[in-house]
């Protein structure tokens, strides 16, 4: 673990009685995912990127994951299943179009209307 991660978790108060590191100060118990993954974001998106890169957060991943699933030739409804979506308004507000995919398609598009 890094000094930083080490520097933030010494920021998050521990939970007397409790052997958890990020514990519900009331049951004595871990948080649900759902909440630990609020709680955690403040310190998430403290994390350094690269120098040079854009401040990049655990969230992006998500995108990253939808947009690598349609470049791949995934359809839309079994990618929408694998990350959970329910709408395709909001597949699509996930999946980011590179220029690199654009000129793929045009690539595409050319040979099969030269055939």
């Amino acid at each position: 673990m890094s000094d930083y991660c080490k520097q933030l978790l010494d920021e998050y108060p521990p939970v007397v009685g409790s052997s958890f590191v990020f514990a519900n100060p009331e049951t004595k118990l871990p948080y649900s995912a759902a909440y630990l993954g609020r709680l955690s974001r403040p310190f998430l998106d403290r994390l350094k990127a690269a120098p040079g890169d854009r401040r990049v957060v655990t969230h992006d991943s998500r995108h990253s994951l939808v947009s690598r699933l349609a470049r791949g030739g995934l359809g839309a409804m079994p990618a929408m299943k694998i990350v959970g979506h329910k709408t395709a308004a909001m597949h699509w507000r996930y999946m980011h179009v590179s220029e690199e995919d654009t000129a793929t398609a045009r690539r595409i598009l050319d040979r099969k209307r030269s055939r």
